[in-house]
């Protein structure tokens, strides 16, 4: 005969300990009809749950369940489980319940066990999550390697092609001036006017193939973090800005040093009051260059009275390639501008925010918010 066989003499000490179990909220037993109703209960685990009702009235976990509990009726080797139900009564704590739902094996009545958790199915479910946890930031980290080797795939793409197409547009250049110079002995002007229209495309190709490079360039490597005299280096900016006479550039603010990435930030700054003198509908035109220190960053602001941008196009502008200005005031440009202030805010993890808005007022303001290291005041401060 088997050990664990149940013989007479074991019977009664195994149906005492299981109802010692059950009188101290070891386990509790519900049995259920066909129609999922009560039709008896074992153990004071589930003293709440009421006999003659359906039990979905007393364990609100199993609305939805039903269906798949009736199923279980004349199925021995099926269960339902639920692991760590939270039942609320009003005045009582009761222990979260691992729940089971089997068939009896006699007939259609359905019995449901109710374990208390215990401190190992706590651990077991903490060390599950844990494995869960690892396993998704596994993923998260190979998603964001892959990303990362995308990006950088797409940046040295952009700057072979840039690279690339240069030379091809250096040797039209040469052969449009080998031509020009072919055309003036014949003196055909339109032959002239028209290598003119070619030279200067071929110089706008070229402009915009290195700034595309440039672009790609931004933000690839990380710069070396140094002490920025901010108001020297927006001195140097607005000095070397080339503006039409009646478009006056003006400083403001509080200019502190600056522990930043000194390229970036003069990529940024540079961009802004080029772009703002550019796409002015003056003169007369004021563009205001200001700083101002925050909580843990510096704000830089590039305000100026032109037509302002509508706020549909917010977002658009900061795209590369994409320019809004008239044709006649866009010769020239690539629409890199705003595209390399963005990029370049990013390398910096600076925020970049567009403000304007021309049904309610002129002009247009651009705000870059840079984290701040460590600041110190600059002479020359307004």
């Amino acid at each position: 005969m088997a050990s664990d066989e149940i013989t007479p003499s074991k019977a009664a000490p195994l149906l005492a300990a299981g109802r010692l179990l059950a009188e101290r909220g070891g386990y509790g037993l519900v049995w259920l009809d066909p129609g999922l109703v009560v039709t008896a209960r074992y153990g004071r685990l589930v003293d709440f749950v009421e006999i003659g009702e359906p039990v979905t009235d007393a364990l609100l976990p199993l609305i939805g369940l039903e269906a798949e509990i009736r199923a279980l009726a004349g199925n021995a080797d099926a269960v339902v489980e639920l692991p760590a139900v939270a039942i609320h009564l009003p005045g009582r704590e009761i222990p979260r319940l691992n729940i089971t739902a089997l068939s009896t094996g006699s007939g259609e009545t359905l019995l449901l066990v109710s374990r208390a958790i215990t401190r190992a199915d706590l651990e077991a479910q903490l060390a599950a999550h844990m494995r869960a946890r690892l396993i998704a930031e596994s993923e998260l980290r190979a998603k964001s390697r892959a990303l990362a080797l995308a990006n950088r795939d797409l940046e040295d793409f952009a700057a072979i092609i840039s690279h690339d197409l240069l030379a091809p547009l250096r040797a039209m250049r040469k052969l449009t001036d080998d031509a020009r110079g072919d055309i003036l002995r014949s003196a055909d002007e339109q032959a002239l006017s028209r290598l003119d229209d070619i030279a200067s495309q071929s110089s706008r190709m070229s402009r915009m193939l290195r700034e595309l490079l440039d672009y790609a360039s931004v933000g690839r490597k990380d710069e070396v973090v140094a002490e920025v005299d901010t108001r020297r280096l927006i001195e140097d900016i607005v000095r070397s800005i080339p503006r039409p006479e009646g478009i006056a550039l003006r400083i403001e603010g509080h200019w502190p040093r600056l522990e930043v990435a000194g390229a970036a930030l003069d990529l940024a700054l540079r961009n802004l009051v080029a772009n703002a003198v550019k796409h002015h509908d003056g003169p007369p035109g004021l563009v205001t260059v200001s700083a101002a220190e925050g909580e843990g960053c510096v704000s830089f602001a590039v305000a100026d009275d032109g037509p302002g941008i509508d706020p549909r196009y917010h977002e658009a502008i900061l795209l590369p390639f994409r320019t809004l200005a008239a044709p006649d005031r866009a010769a020239g440009g690539s629409g890199l501008g705003l595209a390399f202030v963005k990029r370049a805010a990013e390398a910096m993890g600076a925020r970049f925010e567009v403000r304007s808005d021309p049904m309610s007022r002129r002009g247009a303001t651009f705000v870059l918010t840079v984290p701040r290291r460590r600041s110190r005041p600059s002479a020359g401060d307004d």
